[in-house]
């Protein structure tokens, strides 16, 4: 009994894509059940990453010494600054105000968001991870008296969005000596010097 085959080329090259999209597909997205309603998927959470409940995934941090006026400039910088050009194919938004934590520990933070936007479905809604900027007045006065933080923001996220905040965290850090009044004390953390 003969088995009828395809052409051999079109064969191997339709059996290589096919096999390409599937390891692509399993390594890019995750779908689970979701606890809220049937046949909805469920956000991916890298490790090392929190659940959107916690602190998210540590991209940088900055020690920083200002002159008068200097964490007012630094303010207007980060909200100014064009995330856009940095990833110009994901779209985004910035926070229009500066929010304060009120943390205990910290009770002069106060962070600006970059949420990475998508096209909500009723699967999925319209934010889909980001950046969250934290800064810190009066950290140490001997040394420094600002602190920015960088963090990875996890929620929404259906695909892994590290590389895209990585490089956003990096494009940041390595701007801030643009900032008028403000200079670098040293960096803590960052990206850059993880490899990412």
């Amino acid at each position: 009994q003969k088995t009828m085959m395809p052409p051999s080329g079109l064969s191997g090259g339709l059996l290589r894509l096919l096999l390409l999209c599937t390891v692509l597909l399993e390594n890019t997205v995750a779908f689970a059940p979701s606890r809220r309603g049937r046949g909805r998927a469920a956000p991916i959470i890298r490790m090392g990453s929190s659940t959107p409940e916690g602190k998210g995934v540590m991209l940088g941090k900055v020690a920083l010494s200002s002159e008068a006026g200097g964490i007012d400039e630094l303010k207007r910088w980060l909200k100014a600054y064009p995330y856009p050009a940095v990833l110009p194919v994901q779209p985004m938004l910035v926070d229009r105000e500066w929010s304060s934590d009120n943390r205990p520990d910290e009770p002069t933070a106060e962070t600006l968001r970059v949420t990475f936007r998508r096209k909500p479905t009723d699967a999925k809604g319209p934010v889909d991870g980001g950046i969250e900027i934290t800064l810190v007045t009066g950290v140490d006065a001997a040394d420094h008296d600002l602190a920015l933080t960088l963090r990875a923001l996890s929620e929404g996220n259906y695909v892994d969005k590290s590389f895209s905040q990585k490089l956003l965290a990096k494009s940041i850090i390595r701007d801030l000596p643009r900032v008028p009044k403000v200079s670098i004390t040293s960096v803590l953390h960052s990206a850059m010097l993880d490899g990412g």
